[in-house]
């Protein structure tokens, strides 16, 4: 790799929603590769105060509890051919770092989560939490976070919407279930 990361971004100014989403796009829009992604997003961080690093945590967190949805977990269901609680946490993760106009697209119709799905993207782990918090802890020497972390038990006991069984997915979604599964079963 060995080239010179710029840690230039997007002016900021707080961290709130508008901001947040500033820094998801414009490192999504400055790389497809998630490792890269993060690196930027993790260069941005260590320009910011420790407060506002945490503020950006907190907006990561509501994303993933606005995510915490059954719909968007029978996608991922179907598009990795099975997802566990920490699947999911990993596919919400993914899904914010693709941008709000892809996020925001996906809350409004759950299939759109699989929009440009490709091969290397159905292993693809959202590893931007992991970035925050080490941006937290290189800015502050401090080895944890204050306040929730993302995954962690703060958020709600179960996600919102109607439960699902296997059983119901080719039928509740029969052609995100023949892209990703064929004709089988």
């Amino acid at each position: 790799m060995g080239r010179k990361r710029k840690a230039s971004g997007p002016s900021i100014k707080g961290m709130d929603r508008e901001s947040f989403w500033k820094i998801i796009d414009w490192s999504r829009e400055r790389t497809s590769d998630p490792s890269e992604q993060e690196a930027i997003v993790h260069d941005i961080l260590q320009t910011l105060e420790p407060a506002e690093i945490i503020a950006f945590e907190n907006q990561f967190f509501e994303c993933l509890v606005q995510a915490y949805r059954w719909d968007l977990w029978a996608v991922a269901y179907i598009i990795n051919g099975g997802c566990s609680e920490d699947g999911f946490l990993y596919f919400r993760c993914w899904l914010v770092a693709q941008g709000r106009a892809f996020f925001e697209a996906a809350l409004q119709d759950s299939a759109r989560a699989a929009d440009g799905i490709t091969e290397e993207d159905e292993e693809a782990e959202g590893g931007l939490p992991f970035v925050v918090y080490r941006a937290y802890q290189e800015k502050t020497g401090q080895e944890q976070m204050p306040g929730r972390l993302i995954g962690s038990a703060h958020g709600p006991k179960d996600p919102q919407g109607e439960p699902w069984k296997r059983d119901d997915l080719p039928k509740r979604y029969p052609e995100l279930w023949r892209r990703f599964f064929g004709e089988r079963e």
